[in-house]
């Protein structure tokens, strides 16, 4: 069985979910991709606001579906031009990093980024014997990438119904005896 390893670039995960119009759940996300092998690792890769509890929080649900995150801090530069200040935390050199330092421990790279930055270590990598899948969405992914034959490209659409995250909503009601009644939807 082939060995996986998973490099999720969370800034164009970010932007591919607000293109799709819904989120995608990391865990069901990393089910669906056994079907090419066993997961050897699975990495996620963003910005860290330390003040923002709900990233915090979000990051702690990643690393226990299994994720080592790596993360670095948001850097916020100002535009002189536009007189505005933009958050930024660009994290393709670590996941370029990572795909070619661990390069001996799997057979199949997954990354979801969409990013043609990553051109060059896809080609280093397919040319090492790697196979390398990339996923992310319409609108979000460069053309070099979808139309580059020896790359395997997934469009989320695609896969939709395999990962989507869906909101639990639990409601809650007391009976006039003291007991009560739960439901999911």
């Amino acid at each position: 069985m082939q060995k996986v390893s998973i490099f999720i670039d969370g800034a164009n995960l970010f932007f591919a979910e607000k293109k799709l119009g819904w989120k995608i759940d990391a865990s069901k996300l990393v089910k669906c991709l056994e079907s090419f092998g066993k997961i050897s690792s699975a990495r996620f890769y963003s910005g860290e606001d330390k003040s923002s509890k709900s990233q915090k929080k979000f990051f702690d649900v990643l690393r226990c579906s299994g994720f080592k995150v790596e993360t670095k801090p948001i850097k916020e530069i100002y535009n002189k031009e536009r007189k505005e200040t933009i958050r930024k935390a660009n994290c393709d050199i670590e996941i370029v990093l990572d795909m070619v330092n661990d390069m001996d421990n799997y057979d199949v790279a997954i990354l979801v980024s969409g990013d043609s930055d990553f051109l060059k270590v896809i080609e280093f990598l397919k040319s090492k014997g790697k196979d390398v899948v990339v996923i992310s969405a319409k609108g979000t992914v460069a053309s070099e990438i979808v139309s580059n034959p020896d790359i395997t490209y997934i469009d989320f659409s695609v896969i939709k119904d395999k990962i989507e995250l869906v909101k639990t909503i639990i409601t809650a009601e007391t009976r006039e005896d003291g007991s009560y009644v739960a439901d999911i939807a």
